[in-house]
């Protein structure tokens, strides 16, 4: 199955990480993985903990941002 287009829930983030993404409408891999620190971190809730912890999860499915 092709990773960039699954639903952003399969990643098994913790519930604030995924609702804070949720509230940016941002549903897909595909999207996190263009988006920048900044653009990510303005999310409200969304703060470096949850930055790592989305990175920390793209990496055990051999991806990475380009941030």
């Amino acid at each position: 199955m092709e990773m960039h287009n699954t639903p952003l829930a399969n990643l098994a983030l913790s519930p604030r990480t995924l609702n804070a993404l949720w509230r940016g409408n941002i549903t897909e891999v595909a999207q996190g993985l263009t988006m920048s620190d900044e653009e990510l971190t303005e999310i409200r809730n969304f703060g470096d903990k949850c930055l790592i912890e989305l990175d920390r999860k793209l990496a055990e499915n051999n991806l990475k941002r380009g941030h």
